[in-house]
């Protein structure tokens, strides 16, 4: 393997997962994979302002306020997946399934099929992938499907 690959690519160990006819890769989580979990946090917090000035909980001047704050937190990292956000958002059922998307590299329709019929197996799978991926990522021993920064 290159050092380009090393540096630049998803170089960790691929694993494999069958259900229903089709094999899985579950990839290691990589700097594209981390950029998607943002940006995919980011148009929530922005999808959820625009709901609010769609129901009038919010005049245009606030809106754009809002938004400008959104933009700033982005910037300052607060929607990256070890941030708060991010943590929280891991550990909701459309966190857990939007990341196993990326993992997977399929659209979460699909992963959440994969997901109901082989649970056990996808849960630990998601579990190996992300200990190797981030170390500094641990479960909780009170909750050991919650993840929290080491």
């Amino acid at each position: 393997m290159s050092a380009n690959t090393e540096i630049l690519g998803n170089h960790g160990a691929s694993h494999l997962l069958s259900c229903n006819g089709r094999t899985y890769l579950a990839r290691c989580l990589d700097r594209k994979m981390k950029t998607a979990f943002e940006k995919h946090l980011f148009k929530r917090a922005r999808d959820m302002a625009a709901a609010l000035k769609e129901e009038g909980d919010m005049d245009e001047a606030k809106y754009e306020k809002h938004l400008l704050g959104l933009n700033d937190k982005y910037l300052a990292g607060d929607y990256s997946i070890m941030s708060k956000n991010g943590m929280a958002h891991l550990n909701s059922a459309s966190g857990q399934l939007f990341l196993a998307s990326l993992i997977f590299g399929v659209e979460e329709d699909e992963m959440l099929n994969v997901l109901v019929a082989k649970p056990t197996e996808t849960s630990s799978l998601i579990k190996l992938v992300l200990t190797e991926s981030m170390p500094d990522l641990k479960y909780s021993e009170a909750d050991p499907n919650a993840l929290a920064p080491a």
